[in-house]
């Protein structure tokens, strides 16, 4: 396995705030990331499951 294989593998297993692409022009391959906000998501929708839990309390 090379290391962009093992790159991608880790950012998919831990979830990382990463989107991945890889780059095919020339030789060596490019693995290309960019930040994203999936873990803000995720807190912000777990934020209003929980408000909507305390309000029927």
């Amino acid at each position: 396995m090379g290391e962009r294989t093992l790159l991608e593998s880790y950012i998919a297993e831990h979830r990382l705030d990463l989107n991945h692409v890889t780059i095919t022009k020339g030789r060596p391959y490019t693995l290309a990331c960019t930040k994203n906000d999936n873990s803000h998501q995720r807190a912000l929708a777990q934020r209003a499951k929980d408000q909507e839990l305390l309000d029927l309390l």
